[in-house]
């Protein structure tokens, strides 16, 4: 069986299931190396929740609107976009009100988010963190209510339970609903994506994010796929925000990446891989690899162009590492 993008025969089924395997085998066995080394949160998750609550306090969030093309000229450059270069706006007043919002530390304007791929749960825990305890009392929802004095509910997905951690902390306990789910399986198995997650409990969300996995993810096809499902499961008025990690825009990465795959080609077969699709190694053990796929400018562009129909594109930045760029991130308005 081959997975096909536009009628081109792409990745067959046994390369992602293979892939799936060596990712698979990679989390479970490296699951206490791996978290210990994934403490701090990310830069960009600041960013993102910084505009998140910019959107919420405006007066018609309808007017976050689409990016120019060309506001993704300056993606390539190590600089993260300011928010004038990334934002365009319908109107001088929404900018006006983007300036001058008041972006509390202490405020999520979301009652429900799927964290699709949650990991150790370190989004959920930068979350309680930012946010406390903290009353949140007439804070806007993106969907036009206000939030509650209370966390969101977070229903964190990933398939590797060792990562998930013992949430010793009682608010991130509280809102946390786990989910084990193979998501790679489930597209080997031509499952409706958003059907699992439903049958799993998820509700529709007002935010979804999916930080560190599209890069797991097999093949053009099988990343739209998925990308698809997290516009599906968001309400009308919410958003989405996902990360790309860029790995060979960094010359270190990619030379300890070409190293890695030359050696892991005498062991695999990888004949079938994509274009950009790495194995890559883990601290100085020669015989653990992990799937990567680095992502082209270009084709985050093609991603988002296959949900354009249903969102918007509200803002799109580099973030993350020791040079601030290993990371492009996209977060999309549901319309």
């Amino acid at each position: 069986m081959l997975v096909y993008i536009k009628g081109i025969a792409a990745m067959r089924r046994d390369t992602i299931e293979m892939l799936r395997a060596i990712d698979n085998e990679f989390y479970r066995e490296q699951a206490r190396s791996f978290s210990e080394s994934r403490r701090a949160p990310w830069n960009g998750w600041r960013r993102c929740l910084d505009d998140l609550n910019s959107w919420a306090s405006l007066s018609d969030p309808t007017q976050v609107s689409l990016l120019d093309a060309t506001s993704y000229a300056s993606l390539n450059s190590t600089k993260p976009l300011s928010r004038s270069d990334s934002i365009e706006t319908s109107s001088s007043s929404v900018a006006e009100q983007l300036s001058s919002a008041s972006v509390a530390d202490n405020t999520l304007p979301f009652h429900h988010v799927l964290d699709l791929a949650c990991g150790n749960m370190r989004f959920e825990s930068f979350c309680v963190e930012k946010i406390g305890n903290k009353a949140q009392t007439d804070m806007p929802h993106a969907s036009g209510h206000c939030a509650s004095n209370k966390l969101p509910t977070f229903y964190a997905v990933d398939n590797c339970d060792a990562l998930v951690p013992s949430m010793a902390s009682a608010a991130l306990k509280a809102a946390i609903r786990y989910r084990s789910i193979d998501i790679i399986k489930a597209l080997l198995n031509e499952d409706n994506l958003n059907k699992t997650y439903n049958k799993s409990g998820i509700p529709l969300c007002d935010c979804s994010v999916s930080f560190g996995f599209m890069h797991h993810v097999p093949s053009f096809a099988y990343r739209e796929r998925v990308l698809k499902s997290l516009v599906n499961q968001t309400q009308h008025g919410g958003y989405v925000a996902v990360s790309f990690w860029q790995f060979m825009n960094c010359a270190a990465l990619a030379n300890k990446a070409q190293i890695t795959h030359e050696r892991a080609s005498h062991r695999f077969d990888l004949s079938d891989l994509e274009p950009n699709d790495y194995l890559l190694g883990w601290e100085k053990n020669p015989d653990v690899y992990r799937y990567c796929h680095h992502f082209s400018n270009d084709e985050i562009d093609r991603l988002l162009a296959t949900v354009a129909d249903t969102t918007t594109v509200a803002d799109r930045f580099v973030s993350d590492g020791r040079t601030n760029s290993l990371n492009s991130y996209a977060i999309l308005r549901i319309r």
